[in-house]
C-alpha cells in the first residue's frame, strides 16, 4: 500500500483566488489559468504554460515537507524565477493558448505547441544567456495540440505536430545544419486525416524504425511506420491500428508509450485507460474511472511501472501495469475538489506535480506501507491510547489498565 502526501504549492500569486475557477467549472468553462505542464527532471524544473500565451518557469524547492504543512495555509508557494521573463514577454510569447509543452530527448530544447497555430522552440538553459526563442515553426492551419519527435535519422531527427486543421506535419532539420547549434526545422510531408488528431506518440524499434501512433478525436488509434531513410515521406500515410470493437467510444485524448515493455497506453473522454500491445494492437487491460468523469491525464513512469492519472474530480489514481490492478485511488487536495489538468513526476516515482488552473502541487509518495487491523470490541471505539516505551501502566479514571 502507498500514501500521499503534499509538499509544496507553485503558484502565480501566494494566495490564488480559487473562486473564479469554481464558478467557471460550475458553468462547464475551463477557467483562465495553466493549461500544459512539463518536468525537466534533470534542472529541477516545472514549466507551466499559460491560457495567455506565456510559459511560466518554477524551481522545485529543495527543502523537507516539515517545514511547513500545507493544511494549515503555511505552505511554501513560489514564485516564478525572474530570469525566466522571456519566456512571458509579449514579443515572443504565443498569441494563444499554450496547449503542450515538450523536452526534445537529446538537446533538451523546449518545444511549445499553442492555438496560435505555431511551434515555438527555447532554449532555456543556456549557461552563458538569457532563455530564448530560436524558432517559430508554422505551417498548420489551425491550433497545434501535439508534438512528438523521432529520434532517427540524421540529428536531431523528425519532429511530428498535429493539429485541428485535420492534419499531421512531418519536420525535418534543414540541410547544412547538421552542425549548427540550433535546429531549423522545415515541412517534409503533410499528412491529411479525415477527423481531428488530438495526440500523438513515436515508438522507435530496433535498427532506426519506429512507429507514430496518433489518437483521434473519433476515439480509433491509427499508425505510421518508417525508418531512418525516408527517401519518400509522400508513401507515408496512417493505417487502422486496432479492431473497431476494441476502440474507444469517444475521442482519445492522450497517448503513453512503454518502449521496452511494448506497451501503449490511451485515454478517452469515454472515462477510460487502455493498455495495448504494440505489436499487434491487442488490448490487455481497460479501466474505468468510477467517479464517472474523463482522466485528463496521465503520466508513465518506468521505474515503478506504474501510470499515474488525473481527473476531473481532483482524484489521483495510480495504475500498475504488472499487477494490472490500482495501487491508490483518492482525493489528495485538502481544499475541495478542484479539477486537475495535468501530472507528471520525478524518475523514481517518489514525487510527483500535479497541475491547476491557478497552481501546481507537489506531492511525496509513500511506499511500501501495512496495514493491520486490530479487531476485539463488540462496540463502537470511542478513543485510542498509545503506550509509551517504559511505561507499564496507563490510568484511566480509576482504574488501572
Amino acid at each position: 500500500r502507498m500514501d500521499v502526501k503534499p509538499l509544496h504549492s507553485y503558484a502565480l500569486t501566494p494566495n490564488p483566488d480559487r473562486r473564479v475557477a469554481s464558478d467557471l467549472r460550475k458553468n462547464g468553462t475551463r477557467p483562465p489559468g495553466f493549461t500544459a505542464m512539463v518536468v525537466h527532471n534533470p534542472k529541477s524544473v516545472i514549466l507551466c504554460g499559460h491560457s495567455t500565451g506565456a510559459i511560466y518557469v518554477f524551481r522545485k524547492s529543495k527543502q523537507s515537507a516539515s517545514v511547513a504543512e500545507p493544511g494549515s495555509g503555511e505552505a511554501e508557494c513560489l514564485m516564478p524565477a525572474n530570469n525566466h521573463d522571456k519566456l512571458k514577454d509579449e514579443k515572443t510569447a504565443h498569441k494563444g493558448q499554450v496547449t503542450m509543452l515538450k523536452f526534445h530527448p537529446e538537446s533538451h530544447h523546449l518545444y511549445s505547441c499553442s492555438a496560435d497555430r505555431t511551434v515555438k522552440i527555447w532554449d532555456i538553459f543556456h549557461p552563458e544567456h538569457m532563455p530564448s526563442c530560436v524558432q517559430t515553426v508554422t505551417g498548420h492551419g489551425g491550433s497545434v495540440v501535439a508534438i512528438d519527435f523521432a529520434t532517427i535519422g540524421p540529428s536531431p531527427g523528425y519532429m511530428f505536430t498535429a493539429s485541428t486543421d485535420k492534419s499531421v506535419i512531418m519536420w525535418k532539420n534543414a540541410e547544412g545544419r547538421d552542425i549548427m547549434l540550433y535546429p531549423f526545422y522545415v515541412k517534409m510531408r503533410v499528412v491529411e486525416m479525415k477527423i481531428w488528431p488530438n495526440c500523438l506518440v513515436f515508438c522507435s524499434a530496433r535498427m532506426g524504425q519506429g512507429e507514430l501512433f496518433i489518437g483521434d478525436s473519433d476515439g480509433k488509434i491509427s499508425h505510421m511506420r518508417m525508418d531512418a531513410d525516408v527517401k519518400a515521406p509522400r508513401d507515408l500515410a496512417p493505417t487502422n491500428w486496432h479492431t473497431q470493437i476494441s476502440s474507444h467510444i469517444l475521442g482519445v485524448t492522450g497517448l503513453g508509450a512503454e518502449p521496452h515493455e511494448g506497451l501503449l497506453l490511451s485515454i478517452s473522454n469515454d472515462t477510460s485507460v487502455k493498455l495495448w500491445e504494440q505489436a499487434s494492437g491487442v488490448t490487455k487491460k481497460s479501466l474505468k474511472n468510477d467517479n464517472r468523469c474523463r482522466f485528463n491525464s496521465m503520466c508513465i513512469n518506468s521505474y515503478q511501472q506504474e501510470v499515474l492519472l488525473v481527473d476531473d474530480m481532483g482524484w489521483l489514481h495510480i495504475w500498475s501495469w504488472v499487477s494490472e490492478r490500482l495501487v491508490f485511488s483518492d482525493l489528495i487536495l485538502q481544499n475541495g475538489s478542484d479539477p486537475l489538468y495535468g501530472i507528471g513526476s520525478n524518475t523514481d516515482g517518489t514525487e510527483i506535480y500535479v497541475m491547476r488552473a491557478q497552481s501546481v502541487d507537489s506531492f511525496s509518495i509513500i511506499r511500501g506501507i501495512s496495514r493491520v487491523a486490530l479487531k476485539g470490541h463488540e462496540a463502537p471505539i470511542v478513543g485510542v491510547g498509545f503506550l509509551l516505551p517504559g511505561k507499564e501502566e496507563v490510568a484511566s479514571g480509576e482504574e488501572i489498565l
